[in-house]
This record gives structure tokens, C-alpha cells and sequence, in this order.
């Protein structure tokens, strides 16, 4: 496989030109998925999309280093952020259609936020072994007590909420332990959630470790931010409304300081609208 350009982009930053970076490719038509894994692990970093038109929309998939996965939020901002600068002023730019296997995915431009909207997810308990996570997260006595339920999402990554005691940035996980758990339980990834928050306009902070797919942590996860606001109000940690709008940290214990917006729009009491929002940098193209 010769080089071919590359675009990266970090989004999410808790301020412009920060974020967790992504690299998106183009023109991968003639690649293999074989080809794709390898642009993927050589590009080092959480995620890569492949895009490519299909009619009105872009079709896209994601590879981490180790393996493709689902859903990926940040690399899809990536991606709708390299086809928006490529576009002629007035031409669609504020909103681009994505179809993966399984979704379809929009991301509109609202001032420097870009925002993606996602299918509306549903929770459901976790049944696996409390304990065997306790243990691989390294998170023990009674003042770290996981006294919530944990929960798994449609993306199959585990909610695990930690006690108000909990210090999450001081957590270290066993990484090989939580890799075979990983693959264990079939689970995409482990997802701490905690009030703890170091902005005043933030609401709670969050870490995200999938070591056997390829990310130790992520420093902002996209596609699980929905269904950690959707967990908050179930168990009380977020007040309902017509509109709620929540903010999540991630990536400060990585030295990647990362933001996310969440809005969810309510019918009565169900959720019809979920969107995703937060900052883009420039795209910066390379040969890869």
C-alpha cells in the first residue's frame, strides 16, 4: 500500500486547537479492511474514519489501532469538519449526512460548536462480574463503593459510576486485567462516571479505558457521552426538562483536556433527540 493523504483533526478541545485527535481518510476506496487496520494502527491514534460519498450522503467507518468498531462520535466530527472546509461556501457546509452499517448520523455547524446528532439510546443492566471490575480498576474500600448499578450501552461499553469519596483522576487501572476483561464480558470499553468537576460550568467528569481494542484511554468518547447524560437522569445525578443540556470532562488525567456538550430533547417523558456537541481544530493533512 503506497502513502496517501491524511487529514487530522482534534475535537472536543477544552479550548480551540485542543481536543482528542482523529485522522480521517478520503479516498480509501481501493484500500482492503486489512489496509484500513493498517492505516489505522500506523496513524496511532483513537480513531480513524473512512469516508466516502454515497449519493446526498457520506458513507463512514471506524478503526481504532486494534480492530473497527461501531460508533465512534469524535473521528465523525472529524470527518464532517475535513469535508466541510473542502466544501464551496454555501454549498451544505453547516450540515453533512453520514450512514454507517447500523445509523445515520448528522453533524450540523452552530457557531464553533459542531454537533452530531445520534440515534436516541437505551441502557440496560450489566450482569457481569462487579467485583472482576472493583479489582481491575483498582478502586477499593467502602469510601469508593459503587453504590449505582452499572449499566451497559448500546455500543456494549460498561457505565460504572463511582461514590462521591471516589478520586477518578488518582484511579490506575491493571491494564492487561481490564484488556481480558474487556474481551471477557464482549464489552467495547469500561466508562467511569463522576461529579467530581474541575470547571464550574461542567456538570461531571468521565475516563474511558479500552485497552484490548486498542486505547488505553480515551481522552473524549464521543458516542458514550448520550448514554452517560441518559444515566444521570435516570438515577437522579441530572434534573429533568424539556431540554436538558449537560457538560462532561474527559481526558484531564491524560493531559488532554477535553469538553462535551450534551442536549437532549424530551416528548413528555421520552427522549426524542440526542446531540452531541464540542470544538473541531483545522484539519492538518499529512502523508500516512
Amino acid at each position: 500500500m503506497s502513502p496517501r493523504e491524511v487529514h487530522r483533526v482534534k475535537v472536543f478541545g477544552a479550548q480551540a486547537g485542543g481536543g482528542n485527535p482523529a485522522v480521517v481518510v478520503l479516498d480509501g476506496d481501493d484500500l482492503t479492511d486489512a489496509d484500513r487496520q493498517a492505516l489505522a494502527t500506523k496513524a496511532a491514534v483513537p480513531d480513524t474514519a473512512f469516508v466516502r460519498p454515497d449519493g446526498a450522503q457520506f458513507a463512514i467507518r471506524w478503526f481504532t489501532p486494534a480492530t473497527e468498531v461501531g460508533l465512534c462520535g469524535h473521528a465523525t466530527l472529524a470527518a464532517a469538519r475535513v469535508l466541510r472546509e473542502r466544501m464551496p461556501a454555501g454549498a451544505g457546509r453547516d450540515r453533512i449526512e453520514f450512514q454507517s452499517a447500523t445509523s445515520r448520523l448528522i453533524v450540523t455547524q452552530e457557531g464553533d460548536v459542531s454537533w452530531l446528532e445520534l440515534p436516541v439510546p437505551a441502557n440496560v443492566p450489566f450482569d457481569g462480574s462487579r467485583n472482576a471490575i472493583v479489582e481491575a480498576l483498582q478502586i477499593w474500600g467502602s469510601e469508593t463503593e459503587l453504590k449505582l448499578p452499572l449499566e451497559l450501552t448500546p455500543e456494549r461499553d460498561v457505565i460504572i459510576p463511582l461514590s462521591e469519596a471516589a478520586d477518578l483522576n488518582a484511579i490506575e487501572p491493571e491494564f492487561d486485567q481490564l484488556a481480558e476483561l474487556g474481551r471477557e464480558f464482549q464489552v467495547r470499553g469500561f466508562c467511569l462516571l463522576s461529579r467530581q468537576k474541575r470547571d464550574t460550568t461542567s456538570n461531571f467528569s468521565v475516563r474511558f479505558f479500552a485497552p484490548h481494542i486498542g486505547i488505553p484511554e480515551d481522552p473524549a468518547t464521543g458516542s458514550v457521552a448520550g448514554p452517560l447524560a441518559l444515566y444521570t437522569l435516570a438515577h437522579g445525578w441530572a434534573k429533568p426538562a424539556p431540554v436538558v443540556t449537560l457538560r462532561f470532562e474527559q481526558g484531564d488525567a491524560v493531559n488532554v483536556p477535553c469538553r462535551l456538550q450534551v442536549e437532549i430533547t424530551y416528548e413528555g417523558e421520552r427522549p426524542v433527540r440526542l446531540r452531541v456537541g464540542g470544538l473541531t481544530s483545522p484539519p492538518v493533512a499529512q502523508q500516512l
